[in-house]
């Protein structure tokens, strides 16, 4: 029993147990084996664990903590302020954000990814569908080269530049003006409301008009042309092979026949 101060310059071995009741000061290195500590442990230098530690209760580190191999967690984990990984993370959990969260390089998803009031500045590529639930706003150019398919309505508020084929498996509505620099071939009906100014046209079929047809140059039939209704011709009318009338033929004026007439 040592009611005063212990000082021990040299190497002290205990082949039994130690009990401290105070304070347990050493101002050098502490080899320590199978040691129980029911109060608190606390170092102002370096702390070695040369096999594993366990820590059944809170730890608490006041400076920074460096671990040198891998750090498992099988609880869940809080960080109050910044985390910075210089190597890669790999979460394969769910990942949820509250707050901002701004990547600097790239951002590769394997799996899903749903976003809300995302924001990106340079470029967005997908290698696999996107699907937009709600609406999509593009300031900028966007480029497609893949299929792009619009299951609703599609709305061009300004120019529209096809480079190649426009296939329409329904109907066209065309409000404006049409100018076609190239050739129109039509495989079926064509309907026209109102006026068509046509320059060079070719029919191959049948043309037929509900309304008025005005032609301001000359027109050459090949084949039959069949009148329905009444044909009136302001000019003159030559007729350079036969000439039938089925019925009656009224002239107003004087009729000049210089051949014979039967």
């Amino acid at each position: 029993t040592v009611d005063g101060t212990s000082d021990l310059k040299g190497d002290v071995t205990m082949e039994g147990n130690a009990s401290v009741a105070k304070d347990f000061s050493v101002n050098g290195n502490t080899s320590l084996k199978d040691t129980k500590v029911d109060g608190t442990l606390e170092t102002t230098g370096n702390a070695t664990f040369d096999a594993d530690t366990e820590t059944k209760g809170n730890a608490t580190v006041d400076g920074n903590s460096t671990v040198k191999g891998d750090s498992d967690v099988q609880g869940n984990g809080h960080v109050g302020k910044d985390l910075t990984v210089d190597g890669t993370s790999d979460l394969k959990g769910d990942v949820t954000m509250e707050g901002n969260a701004s990547v600097a390089k790239d951002f590769s998803v394997s799996g899903n990814t749903s976003l809300k009031d995302a924001k990106i500045d340079g470029t967005l590529e997908t290698t696999g569908n996107a699907t937009f639930d709600a609406d999509t706003e593009v300031k900028g150019n966007s480029t497609v080269d893949g299929n792009s398919m619009v299951k609703g309505d599609s709305d061009v508020q300004g120019n529209g530049h096809i480079g190649k084929n426009l296939t329409v498996d329904g109907t066209s509505t065309l409000t404006g003006d049409v100018t076609t620099g190239a050739n129109v071939t039509v495989g079926k009906d064509l309907t026209v409301n109102g006026q068509a100014n046509l320059k060079d046209t070719k029919i191959d079929g049948t043309l037929e008009t509900t309304g008025n047809a005005t032609f301001d140059a000359d027109t050459e039939t090949k084949g039959n042309a069949t009148v329905d209704g009444n044909s009136t011709v302001k000019g003159d009318s030559d007729v350079q092979g036969n000439g039938h009338i089925g019925k009656n033929l009224t002239v107003d004026g004087t009729s000049t026949l210089t051949g014979d007439v039967t």
